[in-house]
């Protein structure tokens, strides 16, 4: 048993070594890339997720920053008794009689907004009316107009587009009237 023979000679053992030593270099050179292609892939999919967060951010800012102007358009809570003093004096400029203004407040729920509410009761003409709500309409204040009675006024008496003399008397006689004119206030 002494002269057994070698599994390998020695010149087999000089190219095999080292070509097993270059496969396991390989091997391991491989899987060091594997891994890092996979940290690579992670890292791009983080970069990607952090550039929507930022584009996300920047939208959230712009969105935020039009709320703040659209905020700005409506008037502050505290300046509610200038709002109604302008309003009274529309009514008055177009040559209806004010006679009480009855406000009245109530916060909308998940809003920045108080509506309110101003109960006007007075005289004054059709045509009066109408200018008014188009002062109303184009002026500052974000306004809805609710509920609008002018007593004793029909408008079946018109007919067509011409106007008898008794409908020109009825958009010119002093009317009784009550309006609601809800304006929008920004809490405080």
């Amino acid at each position: 048993m002494a002269n057994q023979k070698e599994f390998l000679t020695e010149q087999q053992k000089k190219v095999v070594v080292p070509v097993l030593a270059g496969a396991v270099l390989l091997g391991a050179l491989g899987f060091i890339v594997y891994q890092t292609q996979a940290e690579l892939i992670s890292v791009k999919r983080d970069v990607s997720l952090v550039r929507q967060k930022i584009k996300l951010v920047q939208t959230l800012q712009v969105k935020q920053k039009e709320e703040k102007d659209v905020l700005k358009s409506f008037p502050p809570a505290e300046k509610r008794n200038d709002v109604i003093k302008d309003i009274a004096n529309m009514a008055r400029l177009e040559g209806l009689q004010v006679d009480e203004i009855d406000p009245k407040e109530s916060e909308l729920p998940g809003t920045n907004f108080i509506n309110l509410a101003l109960g006007i009761r007075g005289a004054g003409n059709y045509l009066s009316m109408a200018r008014f709500i188009k002062r109303l309409e184009a002026g500052d204040n974000f306004i809805l107009i609710s509920s609008l009675n002018l007593n004793g006024f029909d408008l079946k008496s018109r007919t067509g587009s011409r106007r008898s003399k008794s409908s020109d008397s009825l958009l010119d006689d002093h009317r009784d009237f009550d309006i609601i004119i809800n304006v929008f206030l920004v809490k405080p």
